[in-house]
């Protein structure tokens, strides 16, 4: 399981230990993560995960959400990235902590439930929910066969003898393949795209392994 280590300066004051789900942020009680600062909004942001991945995506805040000082809407995480909701920090590991409190995760995509009267939540949440991928709880693919997770299209690359984690993001297929994930026919698409076009996709990430030896291998638009 990744660790979100809640960070004070270059020390941290709490460590959260995040399994397979998904995760609300934000001021109010009602979210998974509370975060007590006035600059945080009530829903903030939501965190995804899916085995070696893991997603945040900015649900419409006030001040933004925002990873290594970029603002963002939806961007997968790297071991290292530092992502900052209002003035809270955290740095994101990928390596698991039995020592840290386990955050119970969400079975489905939807938002904690809203507040009534005076404190209710602002945000319109159903217009976050068409652009997830599906996190049904469905039967591993067969090897060959690449999944739809978080943002992107998640597969193996073999590399020195065993598999890699990697996954390339919807941004990347609408830009270089013309595939747009929306909708469950448009995710079945984008996995028949990658599969389509799975030689240039594991050229693009060897060369982004062989620069950064970092994993999980993420492609982004801007890795082609």
């Amino acid at each position: 399981m990744p660790t979100l280590l809640l960070m004070r300066g270059v020390r941290y004051a709490r460590k959260i230990r995040l399994p397979d789900g998904e995760f609300w942020i934000g001021r109010w009680t009602g979210n998974d993560i509370v975060l007590p600062s006035p600059l945080v909004s009530k829903a903030h942001a939501v965190l995804k995960c899916h085995g070696e991945f893991a997603t945040i995506k900015d649900a419409h805040s006030t001040n933004g959400s925002f990873v290594n000082e970029a603002r963002i809407d939806t961007v997968p995480l790297l071991e290292g990235d530092r992502l900052r909701l209002g003035d809270v920090e955290f740095l994101y590991c990928r390596r698991d902590d039995p020592t840290a409190e386990l955050v119970p995760a969400r079975v489905r995509s939807a938002p904690p439930p809203q507040p009534q009267g005076p404190e209710q939540i602002a945000t319109d949440f159903a217009e976050l929910a068409p652009k997830q991928a599906p996190w049904h709880a469905a039967a591993p693919a067969a090897r060959s066969r690449a999944q739809p997770v978080a943002e992107g299209i998640a597969f193996t690359l073999p590399m020195r003898g065993r598999d890699i984690a990697a996954l390339i993001t919807y941004d990347a297929l609408a830009l270089h393949f013309g595939v747009y994930a929306v909708g469950e026919e448009g995710y079945e698409r984008a996995v028949d795209v990658y599969e389509a076009n799975s030689l240039a996709i594991h050229v693009a990430a060897t060369c982004k392994y062989l620069e950064s030896a970092q994993e999980p291998v993420v492609l982004r638009a801007r890795n082609f």
